[in-house]
């Protein structure tokens, strides 16, 4: 008992030091988070007039469609492919929606078999040797009972573990989450995704309350990169700024105060509304990298979280002056590359501020003053969702050639 006491007492020690390190390598910007001096107003809510602009080969819908209905007309809008399951001249493919949907209307496959595949897949990346931990939760009957409704049929679809999806617990990663907090109905994206026939997986793995970035959960198990489950998931892209057709490069100012901003403002609140559960069981069943995450967020006062919302309010104008000159801002998706899963992580999890903030820095905008973005990532300015989903199918075809299969795949679609 004591050696497990003092492995706890050393991991909580090793997280303390890996926060103290980034805090003072970021000492002189925590500076003017907590003591800087700024004439602009606390920003709490990051809200954005509506603007009706037109926009190119957008097809605006008429209110009151179902959910079945808006999926039938966004695949209207796709440009016709002549790419089949068998002739695709690419050495690897991830399947789309639509592949999904042309191998059962052609009767090449049905929705049962994928979704036995797909059971059997999640099966064997759980089992020791792999320990992929992709999935918190998930039940076999569940996947297997759908529904034809929509394009959507027999499409697969996880939902993270932070999302309430009928019949799963929403842990949080957590161990307890769900028991003070009970999940009794679905969120309403996945209320709108069954009512297209989708199949719901289950519930993926996620860093325990999302208090880190490295996937690792000393609850749930790491989920792995299944191009080097040896590593953490994780990659790097290019970085530029496009602006009508233009491509030109731009400088957001402060991006690394803006970053701690964030990050106390997040941490302030997620303290506070979980306060009340934490007194009463969420510590004690909590990670240590959790436990050591949530001391830092209370260590924040008001002064911190006041000015946290003036940086937002300067960002929301930089970010302005940005997208008068561009309509897009496209960056790295992360600032490191993945990197090795320590194994005395696993058993209490890691809360690695170096690695951690070099992996969200590049995506705060999106999160902390409310603009719309795409997993590249590509951020827009307020109310262009179109726009970026336009440029993301663009982006997506122009690089399917250069996919490369990873070394953990399940083929759902094969042979068929």
């Amino acid at each position: 008992m004591k050696k497990k006491k003092d492995h706890m007492f050393y991991a909580g020690l090793k997280f303390y030091l890996l926060w103290y390190a980034d805090y003072k390598a970021a000492f002189p910007l925590m500076q003017l988070v907590s003591y800087g001096m700024m004439e602009d107003s606390p920003l709490y809510v990051p809200l954005h007039p509506y603007e009706d602009f037109e926009e190119e080969e957008v097809k605006s819908l008429c209110p009151g469609l179902s959910p079945a209905e808006h999926v039938q007309h966004a695949i209207d809008c796709l440009r016709s492919s002549d790419s089949t399951l068998q002739d695709s001249h690419f050495s690897f493919r991830r399947w789309k929606i639509m592949d999904y949907s042309r191998a059962y209307s052609s009767h090449q496959i049905t929705p049962l078999v994928v979704a036995e595949r797909l059971i059997s897949a999640v099966v064997q990346s759980s089992e020791p040797g792999m320990d992929m931990s992709f999935f918190v939760s998930y039940d076999a009957r569940d996947i297997l009972l759908s529904e034809p409704l929509s394009v959507l049929d027999g499409v697969p679809i996880a939902v993270k573990d932070e999302i309430d999806c009928m019949p799963y617990p929403t842990t949080g990663g957590s161990k307890w989450l769900h028991k003070v907090r009970p999940c009794k109905e679905d969120a309403c994206c996945v209320e709108r995704l069954r009512s297209c026939g989708a199949i719901l997986v289950g519930k993926t793995n996620m860093h325990e309350l999302s208090a880190g970035t490295s996937g690792i959960n000393p609850h749930y198990g790491t989920s792995r990169n299944p191009y080097n489950p040896k590593r953490i998931s994780g990659g790097s892209s290019i970085s530029c700024c496009c602006m009508r057709r233009i491509t030109v490069e731009v400088t957001i100012p402060d991006i690394e105060v803006m970053r701690l901003a964030h990050y106390v403002t997040i941490g302030s609140e997620c303290t506070a509304s979980i306060a009340h559960h934490l007194e009463h069981k969420g510590r004690s069943e909590s990670g240590w990298d959790v436990r050591v995450a949530l001391s830092i967020y209370g260590s924040f006062d008001s002064r911190d979280y006041l000015n946290a919302q003036r940086i937002r309010n300067r960002q929301m104008r930089f970010h302005e002056k940005i997208f008068s000159m561009a309509d897009v801002i496209v960056s790295p998706m992360v600032g490191v590359t993945d990197y090795e899963i320590m194994e005395d992580a696993q058993e209490t999890g890691e809360l690695d501020y170096v690695n951690g903030a070099a992996l969200v820095r590049y995506s705060i905008a999106g999160n902390f003053l409310g603009l719309p973005a795409v997993t590249v990532p590509f951020i827009g300015k307020p109310w262009s969702e179109a726009k970026l989903i336009q440029i993301a199918y663009a982006v997506e075809a122009l690089c399917e050639a250069e996919y490369k299969k990873p070394q953990v795949f399940y083929d759902l679609l094969g042979e068929c």
